[in-house]
């Protein structure tokens, strides 16, 4: 029986929580390489296939608030354990689809299962993590770009192989057996069901924090403009003539270069803290790439890792200082306000970026100029993060 007191079960958890991400990442990436082959079984449009990709973040801009309440007022391994089971029924639900209609349903159904994860899997890693929260933040953070990256070069070899229903079915096979993984060694601090009962004034003041708020509002702007760089990028560097192959790696830089430097980053901000400095320094960076990006194509091959570099130190800081500002029994509820303003980010950068390169004649150097930009609104939100989190983690309570 493993001691759930030790310092070692720690990381048991920071493992089922990196986990719990990559089979987001695997759920939400593995379709876009299986949309040929799904289409030779049930005829897929372009504007299908889209909404097949986006429906799966629907529920969660709707759902983490409400998540992070139910965190608060049951028990957790439970609610994970039903997260999985949900996926589960998600991913075979899909996988045995035989029209359009139903591919539909057990992808919402499946992204249910998803949003669960996505916000109690941070709020794991905040109730066992102290001083190496950061350190920890990193390692998760790199769960997501671990998951794309093998679901962007797996699936489609392995559909050729056994089918693409046969990839989704491997993909449940893995969720079953995190789920049995989960069940034998997972423990959670047991809640007594009264959750925040009585605790009036600290609801309110979790809803008027500014920090919290201003977090929110980093990591939308952080995956708006991400997700349309990572949807039109590829399109952009074909233009000027690289080959789809290279077109993409340079594309996912973005995700993976912060995923490699993830625990890198964290140990940073463990040692020094100065987490609104560091946004402000890796939003610059950003805007200044983006600029560079818009005007010299010649330096589109070494652009995207440098904006990976300035993106690096960005989710690292989301997750770590969440915990901070605001009061251990509201940890819930900002996962899931986090949550859902990702989702509006994811939601809302592509479709946006689409809309400009249509007023624009497809003028990507427009479009990137307005991702520089974002940055910059990055920057101002940032302002709202006063001194008092530019400090070591120890210093924090």
């Amino acid at each position: 029986m493993i001691n759930k007191n030790t310092d070692t079960y720690k990381w048991i958890v920071l493992f089922l929580s990196f986990m719990f991400m990559t089979l987001f990442a695997l759920s939400l990436q593995s379709i876009p390489p299986l949309f040929s082959h799904i289409g030779n079984d049930i005829p897929l449009s372009d504007s299908q296939a889209g909404m097949l990709m986006g429906i799966y973040a629907v529920p969660g801009i709707f759902l983490p608030l409400f998540i992070g309440y139910l965190a608060t007022q049951f028990d957790n391994k439970l609610l994970i354990n039903i997260a999985l089971l949900i996926m589960f029924t998600g991913l075979v639900g899909f996988a045995i689809s035989k029209s359009f209609g139903i591919l539909l349903l057990f992808r919402v159904i499946g992204g249910i299962g998803a949003t669960i994860l996505l916000v109690l899997a941070p709020m794991m890693i905040a109730m066992f993590f102290d001083e190496k929260i950061g350190m920890a933040m990193g390692i998760f953070n790199a769960a997501v770009p671990f998951g794309t990256v093998i679901a962007a070069n797996l699936f489609g070899p392995l559909a050729e192989l056994i089918h693409w229903r046969g990839a989704i079915l491997n993909i449940a096979g893995l969720v079953a057996i995190t789920f049995i993984v989960n069940l034998i060694f997972l423990y959670l601090p047991e809640h007594n069901g009264n959750g925040d009962t009585g605790q009036g004034i600290s609801n309110k003041n979790f809803w008027t924090n500014k920090k919290i708020w201003a977090v929110a509002f980093i990591w939308a702007l952080t995956n708006a403009q991400q997700q349309a760089y990572v949807t039109f990028g590829p399109q952009y560097y074909q233009l000027i003539g690289m080959n789809i192959y290279l077109s993409e790696f340079l594309t996912s830089l973005i995700m993976l270069v912060p995923g490699i430097l993830g625990l890198f980053m964290g140990m940073i901000i463990d040692r020094f803290g100065r987490e609104r400095n560091l946004i402000i320094i890796g939003s610059v960076f950003i805007a200044i790439c983006f600029l560079l990006l818009a005007k010299f194509t010649a330096a589109s091959t070494i652009i995207p890792m440098l904006i990976g570099i300035g993106v690096a130190p960005i989710p690292v800081i989301v997750y770590s200082l969440a915990p901070k500002i605001v009061e251990p029994q509201h940890i819930g509820l900002a996962m899931g306000l986090l949550t859902s303003f990702v989702n509006l980010g994811i939601s809302a950068g592509p479709s946006t970026f689409g809309i400009i390169l249509e007023n624009t004649n497809r003028n990507f150097s427009v479009g990137f100029i307005i991702l520089a930009l974002v940055s910059v609104a990055t920057i101002f939100v940032s302002l709202n993060l006063d001194g008092t989190v530019n400090r070591k983690l120890d210093d924090a309570v």
